[in-house]
């Protein structure tokens, strides 16, 4: 088999080496030929280059992690507008008070 005619129709797989058969054999990946061989009769499998397992583990790990990042910033900002909210009512309290009203709970 010719690199041309294997390019337009064998699919991936294990075959007989091009230059070193009947002993070796080399992976096609269905475009070309890797650097993956092995003995004869024994077909380990190719490197992937696809996602390992680990790659699409981290990135569930980070989007988990930055999904928390968020929540915790948020939630920062939102306690901050509370203590605005608070600093404000406080203030208005001490006002009123100084001119003998009455006072608002701050809650």
């Amino acid at each position: 088999m010719d690199e041309t005619e294997a390019r337009t129709s064998t699919p991936p797989g294990w075959y007989p080496h091009p230059v070193e058969a009947p002993t070796v054999q080399r992976y096609w990946d269905g475009s070309r030929w890797t650097d993956d061989v092995a003995p004869l009769g024994a077909a380990p499998q190719p490197r992937s280059n696809g996602l390992s397992i680990w790659t699409i583990a981290i990135g569930v790990a980070l989007g988990v992690v930055a999904v928390i990042v968020g929540l915790v910033v948020i939630n920062g900002f939102a306690d901050e507008n509370e203590t605005d909210d608070l600093i404000a009512c406080v203030s208005r309290n001490n006002e009123l008070r100084e001119q003998g009203e009455p006072t608002y709970p701050c809650d």
